[in-house]
């Protein structure tokens, strides 16, 4: 077992050095070529994302696109035969990874503003100076995580060689963890094809790595270890270590605390009758432990955090205050959007949250397996950016991932690349719901 991770490690190290030289070709090209420029330029921006958020689209042309999308999703759901016993061909595998590559160098050839949600951590000290750190800013950015994680991120990035690591290889290193938390999670032999999967669902899942690097949010590389922790847990209970891992990482992010509160909801509500996660006592006592270092530690800080975390303070980056929009999924914006602009109904998030679980109740059959579970709060959560989506890796971990791999890595990218190339990237909101919706439908029947 040893020496097959450090066989994965190998091949990830070779993987990224590979995709590095695929980039510096591509830049060459770019430098001489406008029309490879052109290209470059449309898909690195994701051409439309900055004009305008999905919630401030004009209302009578969202409508239209809305009544359109809807119409295309209702034929789907009646008549849309779809085989997921199917295995992945070499085609679909290298056009996948293609893609992916295209998408993945464009992206960080394009934005040289890279990396915002990483460097505040770097350079906002989270010490209470006479003012409240959580409402100190830069470029409008403002810090989401507990004082114990702030501290920690802000003593390690500013140790020198650290600091230049991280300044100039984050892309490469965020990137690499993600191949390798995937071959970890798949566990398939070493191979040419294997790699290549590998390589394709890293670099094209659902916009994952795409705003992962683009932000350098941690968020990227906690959903990985949360999605390996994950399955671990659930597959040898007497594992404390992956349990304790998992407390951590539940703190870490108030959303995966959040998530993690959800699927035991959901578990009692349609009455699942699975152990979500192995060792409950253990991970509930890391999260207490946690938030009494925090208090006792930090206890000025703390009282700002969670201010901040329940919305009750004047931040400009509150965290669940983001709208739908930039690859952001918000099926609660969607819908509550919806009822207005359609109906001319105005309702609160209750009735929302209402209409949200009967649609759910749906494909309840669905939901019968700790892994397809786990997608339950996706519709839910009220802030829910796509580098936090890193963290479903988990449905990879199944013998036959056509459906998953076609869904997920190979349509999106299309979507993805046409939505840049027509200007409407805001529309990515969209495709994720359209997608998932399909997704629950065929794996339903």
């Amino acid at each position: 077992m040893k020496k097959l991770k450090l066989n994965y490690f190998l091949v990830t190290s070779f993987s990224v050095m590979l995709i590095k030289l695929f980039t510096d070709i591509l830049k060459l090209n770019v430098k001489s070529n406008d029309f490879v420029k052109t290209i470059v330029t449309k898909i690195g921006n994701l051409n439309g994302i900055y004009t305008q958020s999905a919630t401030n689209w004009n209302p009578s042309l969202d409508k239209l696109i809305n009544f359109a999308i809807l119409m295309i999703l209702f034929f789907l759901m009646k008549n849309f035969v779809f085989k997921d016993n199917k295995t992945l061909s070499p085609m679909l595998i290298s056009l996948t990874l293609i893609l992916g590559l295209v998408i993945f160098s464009s992206n960080i050839l394009t934005n040289d503003y890279r990396g915002w949600d990483l460097f505040l951590y770097c350079e906002i000290s989270p010490k209470y100076d006479g003012s409240n750190p959580y409402l100190k800013d830069i470029n409008g950015l403002t810090s989401v995580y507990s004082p114990l994680v702030w501290n920690i991120l802000y003593k390690v990035c500013n140790i020198d060689l650290i600091n230049k690591i991280i300044y100039s290889y984050y892309i490469w290193l965020y990137t690499g963890f993600g191949i390798l938390t995937i071959f970890l999670i798949r566990n398939q032999k070493i191979n040419f094809q294997n790699i290549c999967i590998n390589l394709g669902i890293v670099l094209t899942f659902l916009g994952t790595n795409y705003h992962g690097v683009k932000t350098g949010n941690i968020g990227y590389l906690l959903g990985l270890m949360l999605s390996y922790c994950f399955l671990v847990n659930t597959s040898k209970s007497k594992n404390k270590l992956s349990s304790v891992i998992m407390g951590v990482l539940l703190t870490t992010k108030p959303f995966y605390l959040f998530w993690f509160v959800l699927l035991v909801i959901f578990s009692k509500l349609f009455r699942i009758k699975i152990n979500i996660l192995n060792n409950l006592n253990l991970i509930f006592s890391t999260i207490l432990a946690l938030v009494l270092i925090n208090f006792l530690f930090f206890k000025k800080e703390f009282v700002y955090f969670l201010e901040n975390l329940l919305q009750l303070n004047t931040s400009i980056n509150k965290p669940l205050n983001d709208k739908a929009g930039f690859l952001n999924l918000n099926f609660q914006d969607y819908l509550h959007r919806v009822f207005e602009r359609y109906f001319e109904i105005e309702i609160n998030i209750i009735l929302t949250i209402v209409f949200t679980v009967i649609i759910l109740y749906y494909f309840k059959s669905f939901f019968v397996s700790k892994n397809n579970m786990i997608l339950l709060p996706i519709f839910l959560t009220p802030r829910f950016k796509s580098y936090d989506l890193s963290f479903l890796f988990v449905l990879f971990r199944q013998k036959n991932i056509y459906t998953e791999y076609i869904f997920f890595c190979t349509i999106h990218s299309f979507i993805f690349i046409v939505f840049s190339f027509t200007g409407a990237g805001y529309l990515i909101e969209i495709a994720y719901i359209l997608i998932f919706l399909l997704y629950l439908k065929v794996k339903n029947t």
